[in-house]
Order: C-alpha cells, then sequence, then structure tokens
C-alpha cells in the first residue's frame, strides 16, 4: 500500500509540475516577463538550502508567502514569494508593508513590479527602494498584499465595505551583511506582527456641521477605524494608519474628480482635534485621535444600528478630517417649502453645487500599545479596504429655526432687489406682487378659516 501512495504521489507532482509548466508562467518566464534579469527559479536554486520540494503547488491555496529577498548591483531589492496556485490562478502580489529599520518605526507601503515567475516561484522589485550604501542593512517585512478576489476570499460581513487588497502575514526582519571577502550575507528572524482578519475592522465617517450661510454650508467628514485584533491591548498608544484621498467637485456641468493621493496619518492617544466653525450658525467639535469603542459610541452621536454595529469592535482610530459643503441649501429650503417658495427653488438650482473627499483603501500599518504593564510595538497585517459614503450619525443638518432664517432672508433681498428693479421696469413690480400674494397666501387662508370657525 505504501508503493502505491508513493507512486500516486509522484504522478500528482509529475502533472502538477506540467500545470505550471503549461499554464502557471511555466520554467520559461511569462510573456510580459521584464527581460534583462534571471528567473526566479534560478536565483533561488542558488541557494544550498533551497528545496524546490518544500514548495508544491496546490492549485486552491491563494496565499502569498515572502521566502527570499535579494539585492542586485545596481541597488535593486527583490522579493521571492512562493505562490501555491500559481500555476493556475496566478494571483499576483501589490505591495508590501515593510520599514528600512530593525524595528516598525516609519513602515509603509511600497509597491512590488512583476519581474517573472517560475511555476509557484514569482519574482517581484520592491519600488520605492534604493539598497543603503550601509554595511548593515534591516528590511522589516509585515505583510504582503494582492489585489482582493470575491471568489477567492469572500465578502466582508458588513456590506458597505469595499475590499481592495487582501494581505498576509509575513513577520521578517532581514539583515543584509557584507563578510571580509565582500560576500553578501542574509540574516531573517521572525518577528511578532499584529493581524486583524477580515471581519474584524471597518470603516466609516461621521459628519459634523462647521456652520451655514445664506446659500452656503459646509461639514467636516470624521473618517474612523474599528478594528479587533489577536493581541490583547490594554491601552493603545500610537498607530500608523496608510489611506488615499479624492477630491471632488459637483456643479450644473457635472463632476470633476482629482487623481488619487496616498497619504499616511500617525496617531497617538490624548491628542485631541477641533473642526473650524464659521457663518452665524457655526458650531464647535472635538474628537480624540485613538479611542475605545465604548467611549467612541458615547460621544459619536450615532444611529442605533452603528452603534450596534460597532459594539462588536474594541478600538477606533479617527484617522482623517475632510471638508465637505456646497451652495445647494436653498434648493433644498425650495424643496422643503414649495410651491411658495418656487421661484428660490429654481434660482438656487442654477448655482447647485458640492465638494468633498473620498478616503479609500484605508489600512492600520503598525500599533504601540501597553499590555500588562509591558510595551509592544509592532507592524500590523491589515487589508486595505473603503467604507460607507454615507455618514454613521446624525449628519447634523438645518434645523428648522436656521431653514426660516434662511427663507425670510432671502424674500428680503429678493423683495428689495424686485422693488428697486420695478422702478425702472414695470414687469418686476408686478412680479413683485405676484410674489409677495404666493408668500402671503397660506397665512390669509389659515386666518380665513380661524374667522369661518369662530363664526365672524
Amino acid at each position: 500500500m505504501r508503493k502505491v501512495n508513493k507512486f500516486q504521489c509522484i504522478i500528482i507532482a509529475f502533472l502538477l509540475g506540467l500545470i505550471a509548466v503549461f499554464v502557471g508562467g511555466g520554467g520559461i518566464a511569462s510573456a510580459d516577463n521584464n527581460s534583462g534579469y534571471s528567473n526566479a527559479i534560478d536565483d533561488l536554486q542558488k541557494d544550498k538550502n533551497f528545496n524546490a520540494w518544500d514548495y508544491p503547488a496546490v492549485p486552491t491555496d491563494y496565499k502569498l508567502e515572502v521566502i527570499q529577498i535579494a539585492e542586485s548591483k545596481a541597488g535593486e531589492l527583490f522579493i521571492y514569494v512562493y505562490q501555491p496556485s500559481g500555476a493556475v490562478a496566478d494571483l499576483r502580489a501589490t505591495c508590501v508593508n515593510m520599514a528600512l529599520s530593525e524595528d516598525v518605526n516609519g513602515t509603509d507601503f511600497y509597491n512590488l513590479k512583476y519581474v517573472n515567475s517560475s511555476g509557484v516561484f514569482y519574482k517581484y522589485i520592491v519600488e520605492g527602494v534604493k539598497v543603503s550604501s550601509a554595511s548593515e542593512r534591516f528590511y522589516n517585512i509585515t505583510s504582503i498584499l494582492r489585489e482582493w478576489n470575491e471568489d477567492y476570499d469572500g465578502f466582508h460581513s458588513d456590506n458597505t465595505q469595499i475590499m481592495k487588497e487582501k494581505a498576509f502575514p509575513v513577520g521578517q526582519l532581514w539583515q543584509v551583511t557584507s563578510d571580509i571577502y565582500g560576500k553578501i550575507i542574509y540574516k531573517m528572524e521572525r518577528t511578532d506582527i499584529v493581524i486583524i482578519e477580515r471581519d474584524d475592522m471597518i470603516i466609516g465617517m461621521r459628519r459634523v456641521k462647521n456652520g451655514s450661510t445664506l446659500g452656503s454650508i459646509k461639514y467636516t467628514d470624521l473618517h474612523y477605524i474599528a478594528f479587533n485584533c489577536d493581541h490583547r491591548i490594554d491601552e493603545l498608544l500610537e498607530a500608523d494608519v496608510s489611506f488615499t484621498t479624492q477630491y471632488y467637485y459637483k456643479d450644473i456641468t457635472g463632476e470633476k474628480v482629482n487623481d488619487p493621493e496616498p497619504q499616511k496619518a500617525m496617531l497617538k492617544g490624548g491628542v485631541m482635534h477641533k473642526n473650524k466653525p464659521f457663518g452665524a450658525f457655526g458650531q464647535s467639535y472635538e474628537w480624540e485621535e485613538i479611542q475605545p469603542v465604548s467611549e467612541f459610541i458615547i460621544n459619536g452621536n450615532l444611529s442605533e444600528t452603528d452603534k450596534s454595529k460597532l459594539s462588536k469592535f474594541s478600538w477606533v482610530l479617527n484617522f482623517c478630517g475632510t471638508e465637505y459643503g456646497g451652495s445647494n441649501t436653498l434648493t433644498s429650503v425650495g424643496l422643503l417649502l414649495s410651491p411658495a417658495t418656487a421661484i428660490l427653488g429654481t434660482i438656487s438650482l442654477l448655482s447647485d453645487n458640492s465638494y468633498g473627499t473620498v478616503v479609500s483603501d484605508v489600512s492600520i500599518l503598525r500599533l504601540k500599545f501597553q499590555t500588562a504593564r509591558k510595551v509592544y510595538n509592532l507592524g500590523v497585517v491589515s487589508n486595505k479596504q473603503s467604507g460607507s459614503i454615507f455618514p454613521a450619525n446624525k449628519d447634523g443638518g438645518l434645523e428648522w429655526w436656521e431653514i426660516l432664517l434662511i427663507v425670510i432672508a432671502v424674500v428680503v433681498v429678493l423683495s428689495l432687489a424686485l422693488k428697486i428693479l420695478s422702478l425702472f421696469v414695470p414687469f418686476f413690480g408686478v412680479l413683485l406682487q405676484g410674489l409677495l400674494f404666493i408668500i402671503t397666501s397660506p397665512f390669509q387662508l389659515i386666518i380665513w378659516i380661524v374667522k369661518k370657525i369662530r363664526g365672524e
């Protein structure tokens, strides 16, 4: 029986090898191979401790695993990745979360450029890294990412979340030195990392009102991360967050959207922020960069749905504040008080515009925290994702008295304008009379009804 099993294993290995050659990029690099570079398998086999049989092809295993790095004489940094499903799925890595130091301070995402592949072995260049001339170099790799694939990776349990890239744990600190003969020596040791699973992080946004004036209203959108992780955290001291921002502006001619810009926020516990109130109806708000979820729920003015959703998480990072606003206030007033202010709504519609910032591709890079009186500073394995564009709180829209004041102000301004114009063009006098009739008719009707009830 053992002989049969061994024979079967040989046949399976042979078939997987054929798949690797003819389907997955092959022993010869894929068509988009970057010419001028050696093949991944040839490089790996230069290491006497490397054994290809330790890395079998597994068509249903869609992970990425960093197995080696290398520096070139031209100052390039290469990363070699074992991708078990590479022969059939060809899911290529996009970036690594890495620090160029012994600790994880300064960790950031570095894009990966595909070079070539040999079956399950892939070779990438780390973009944005120039090998240092120092006698000792460090590459502290926390995670490696690829594009999210719903067929393989599933869906987030919260359907408001848009998954962009999936992160896989690495936890490797590479030390590169040279011996007395100039030979490059690579030494790797395992590091502790924080892992956040797919459903253990959500991205959201609260909207607080800065103020409003005639025909204009401004808000601050407070973007946050709520999360759990595989480490106990008694006190969260610091956090690094990576994300992108994309400014947009809408008016009657259409929508203008800027290119996404990469951003990084370095947060600290106890640090407070304030919005910038403006206009006659300005309101002040404060928020803390790092909060326990229990505190966030109490002070966040959240909807009951979002309170329930957030209650299963432990910590919140308020990582970014962006402006949102526009001059579409009068349109809303016109619709609310139609038809009495239909003319106002029409005028405001012609100048309707809004602006804001889309925040996406959010990921936690690093956490510094205290547990049982011991401080940890660790890299974080976190997917890149985006949340809902709708605020999780009551967004602080116009109060009834603000709407009333705006309507009164608009009526006064229009009446004065039409009064002045009627001195030169009689038509505007007729228009003013019609406007006053439309405005006062509902009140006259109420007075008439009251008099009828009283029998007057």
